[in-house]
């Protein structure tokens, strides 16, 4: 179905056969190992439907489906071009009602998995993207990429919050630690490199300055400048929101359709953007880092030779009285 290598591949929530794949080639899937692979070309389905404007390549966002006699028969259930450059890294909301992905193009997409809608488009200020995570109540999307930075987004805002410079290389892997984001919206992240550096973060949305300049949308989906949370509230989890069914067309229907534009935010200036300094840095391993996770008593690092480490988290200091 794809020629092209798998760059990512997750499962989707509280499915046994369901998962999406991304390819070297900009294309996405969602496929089922129930069901049989069959010869499958974009060109030659029901419907392509673009979601940009076509004022710029990174506002296309095509959705393809097979013919109604295959569609119940065979992958895949739906097929996405995003770009024309390798998807790096995908991670789906929370609430499983968004998926952000990231690509070698250096843009950062936000997509509506219900409904297959592309939404909101970030820039990196040079390179690619190689990594991407949720924060776990929503409200936040980290991203890492070739430019050494990890970059903190308000998804609800539609806003950049801030750049995290520490590294000295490509950021390969980020992670929320969900044991320490409280309720009093301080954060605390991870971020590991090509340096073999792991680096921790702690941000609170108050304590960063904001920028000064609010960003420059170009395009928007419904010809306003402002995010007024017109689609933000879904996958923010403390939002009791019901999220309506998907129109004839979504993610299971039999053909796709056309979405409005997406928004394509400008790229802000770096004197614009506010920098959060790392917390600790240290080198942790004698060859590039892959990905880092947290567990509730360790935390994990891989490298690009294989090795996998488990650090030990420091115990809570006893209670004093």
């Amino acid at each position: 179905m794809n020629p092209t290598s798998v760059t990512a591949i997750r499962w989707l929530h509280g499915s046994s056969s369901l998962f999406m794949a991304a390819f070297a080639d900009g294309a996405m899937m969602v496929l089922d190992l129930d069901k049989d692979d069959a010869p499958f070309r974009p060109e030659n389905t029901i419907l392509s439907a673009p979601g940009g404007s076509g004022e710029a390549q990174s506002l296309t966002f095509h959705v393809s489906k097979p013919i109604l006699r295959l569609s119940t028969q065979s992958n895949p259930i739906s097929h996405w071009k995003i770009s024309t450059k390798s998807v790096t890294a995908f991670a789906f909301s929370p609430d499983d009602q968004h998926v952000a992905v990231v690509g070698s193009d250096g843009l950062l997409r936000v997509i509506n998995f219900v409904h297959e809608t592309l939404y909101d488009i970030y820039q990196a200020y040079y390179g690619g993207l190689t990594c991407v995570v949720w924060s776990p109540d929503g409200r936040y999307i980290l991203t890492g990429g070739e430019d050494d930075l990890v970059t903190i987004w308000a998804f609800r805002e539609q806003r950049i919050i801030a750049r995290c410079q520490g590294h000295s290389s490509w950021v390969t892997g980020v992670a929320f630690d969900p044991w320490h984001c409280d309720d009093e919206n301080i954060y605390r992240f991870a971020s590991v490199g090509e340096d073999a550096k792991l680096i921790l973060w702690d941000f609170s949305v108050h304590a960063i300055h904001r920028p000064k300049a609010r960003s420059n949308i170009v395009s928007s989906r419904n010809g306003g400048t402002g995010g007024g949370g017109r689609h933000r509230g879904s996958s923010v989890s403390s939002q009791h929101i019901v999220i309506p069914p998907p129109p004839p067309g979504g993610l299971l229907g039999a053909a796709a359709t056309t979405a409005k534009a997406p928004t394509l935010h400008a790229l802000q200036a770096k004197t614009h953007v506010a920098f959060l300094q790392p917390t600790v840095v240290k080198t942790i391993h004698a060859d590039p880092c892959v990905a880092v996770y947290f567990r509730k008593d360790i935390i994990i690092t891989t490298d690009k030779r294989g090795r996998i480490c488990m650090w030990r988290r420091p115990r809570p200091s006893p209670i004093r009285h």
